[in-house]
């Protein structure tokens, strides 16, 4: 959900420390490379969990976001069919940090962190 908040809002520092932090915690470049495009995806690479976790975290992202996306409630509801409520709300939590911290960076201006061989 990081790489996808940080995508979302733009934020090069986010995704400088988030994308390789997800490559050395076991994602598959496939799944970054995919990530973008998630929703059209119909061949199954993402579970419904994923699914579940990227569509709450691009509705309290982009809450009002006019694209034709359903409501934030909406997310919530598809969420706890996957999730308990205490996992959903772990989940809220953790996008309205990763928003912060993303909102934080852009205003200050952080640049991205470089590239560690």
């Amino acid at each position: 959900m990081d790489v996808r908040v940080s995508q979302i809002n733009g934020c090069p520092t986010c995704l400088s420390i988030h994308v390789p932090g997800a490559r050395k915690a076991g994602v598959e470049q496939r799944m970054l490379d995919l990530l973008p495009s998630w929703r059209q995806d119909s061949s199954g690479f993402f579970s419904a969990q994923q699914r579940a976790a990227l569509y709450l975290a691009e509705a309290l992202t982009e809450p009002q976001s006019g694209s034709g996306r359903t409501t934030a409630e909406d997310a919530v509801e598809a969420a706890l069919t996957e999730f308990t409520a205490e996992q959903v709300a772990a989940l809220e939590w953790a996008v309205v940090l990763i928003n912060a911290y993303n909102r934080i960076s852009i205003g200050s201006g952080h640049p991205p962190l470089p590239t560690r061989g």
